[in-house]
């Protein structure tokens, strides 16, 4: 309970203050993994961590330099021929991702059919990204 209460502050103070520093795309670049979901009434945070860790469940994002990103699933183990590894499924999305400075959006934009996903940025440092998401988005 003592641990749910902290949580719930810290979120709190990150909404309350917002973020002081104007992001860039430069502060996105890179792998981010998602390390938990804090779920409210419409809305879901999802809380990223820098690194391209592959736990099983996880979802791994990639912004690239060149204004690309690459969403893989890691749903699980498959059997292989040496061993039996995490590998992401093929069921990820890639596109092209730009960001709004003043609304401190991240909007994805897909190469196939996938929808528009806009996501508000709450806070990002160096090893952490939160990033505010409606409820139907599971990425």
């Amino acid at each position: 309970m003592r641990k749910l209460i902290t949580l719930f502050t810290f979120f709190y103070v990150a909404l309350s203050i917002g973020q002081e520093n104007q992001i860039s795309e430069s502060d996105l670049i890179g792998h981010w993994t998602s390390e938990r979901t804090i779920e409210e009434n419409d809305f879901n945070i999802t809380v990223y961590r820098r690194g391209n860790f592959s736990n099983i469940g996880s979802t791994v994002i990639q912004f690239k330099t060149t204004g690309e990103y690459n969403i893989t699933y890691n749903s699980g183990r498959r059997p292989e021929r040496c061993g039996t590894g995490i590998r992401p499924r093929n069921n990820g999305n890639i596109g092209y991702f730009s960001l709004d400075t003043e609304l401190q959006q991240v909007k994805l934009d897909s190469y196939d059919t996938a929808p528009r996903l806009n996501w508000d940025v709450m806070w990002i440092d160096e090893n952490s990204l939160g990033v505010k998401k409606p409820k139907h988005n599971k990425t």
